[in-house]
């Protein structure tokens, strides 16, 4: 249990930079809305400083969410659709010892 406090920090940090991306990706929707607007009211320069400003906003969203994945490490997809992570070699195997010591007959062998 030791180690899952260990994660606490880590995995709050993974939620606040998934959380600022997501602010970004909003933005990055206003930005482009605003632009469209003011593009059909003929005002060209503006319309391009919102699509620039919207383009700083998208790279601000790739760089947090790159950032929470370096954090988080290899995840897998499960069949629900829940997204978790892929334990390394040597937490596999001491969960594995955890739940079957060796020595121990799994229910779906046959002896």
């Amino acid at each position: 249990m030791t180690e899952d406090h260990g994660q606490q920090p880590m995995l709050k940090e993974v939620a606040r930079l998934k959380a600022a991306a997501e602010g970004h990706e909003r933005r990055v929707a206003l930005r482009e809305e605003s632009a469209r607007f003011l593009e059909g009211k003929g005002e060209h320069d503006q319309a391009a400083h919102e699509r620039a400003e919207a383009d700083r906003e998208r790279d601000a969203a790739r760089d947090a969410w790159d950032r929470a994945q370096v954090l988080l490490g290899p995840t897998q997809t499960t069949d629900a659709g829940l997204e978790i992570p892929v334990p390394s070699r040597e937490d596999f195997i001491a969960n594995m010892r955890r739940v079957a010591p060796p020595g121990t007959s799994s229910p779906n062998t046959t002896s």
